[in-house]
């Protein structure tokens, strides 16, 4: 597999569908806001789905303390942070349905105007009923088609420590490329 470094962010084309597998938020973070920064500062958009296990206060505290050179970002509306469960489940289940069409709502309104690229990154694999894991397997092994023809880079993550074997591959087969912190 291919490692990207951040020099390499900022060179990414739209349709780069990457994952990254994290232990805590203490590697998992400074990554993320690091891929966000590279493109927020060329004029990218980014939206920041996280999980309830992650936690969006969490992300926003760790924003103001650590980052606040992406806090102007926040404030115009250039950079948004959300719950991914808004995004992903229906009355707790995973619904591909809606979960396309969630996005593609989203997607219009954040593409309108004068924009390079959208960054998306979620992490929602915690929050997925088990029941539901390989539907949600299958939505990201055909992401691509859905989302195609947007100029979107995208980093699905993982926590690592409550990821199957099987996941593993799944994820490894289903994305271009890796964003790696320590493990």
């Amino acid at each position: 597999m291919q490692q990207l470094d951040y020099e390499d962010l900022h060179n990414l084309a739209p349709g780069k569908h990457l994952y990254q597998f994290f232990k805590s938020t203490q590697d998992y973070l400074p990554i993320m806001f690091r891929f966000f920064e590279s493109g927020l500062t060329l004029g990218d958009k980014g939206l920041f789905l996280v999980s309830q296990s992650v936690g969006v206060e969490h992300v926003r505290e760790t924003l103001e303390k650590d980052w606040p050179q992406l806090l102007p970002f926040v404030q115009f509306g250039q950079f948004e942070i959300g719950a991914s469960e808004d995004y992903y489940l229906t009355e707790g289940r995973f619904d591909l349905e809606g979960t396309i069409r969630r996005y593609k709502a989203k997607l219009k309104s954040l593409l309108a105007g004068k924009v390079r690229y959208l960054r998306l990154a979620a992490d929602i694999y915690s929050s997925i009923p088990i029941e539901d894991l390989i539907l949600f397997e299958n939505y990201e092994s055909q992401v691509e088609a859905y989302l195609s023809g947007l100029p979107l880079i995208i980093v699905c993550a993982y926590p690592i420590q409550e990821c199957s074997l099987q996941t593993t591959k799944s994820v490894l087969q289903t994305h271009h490329h890796s964003l790696e912190g320590q493990m």
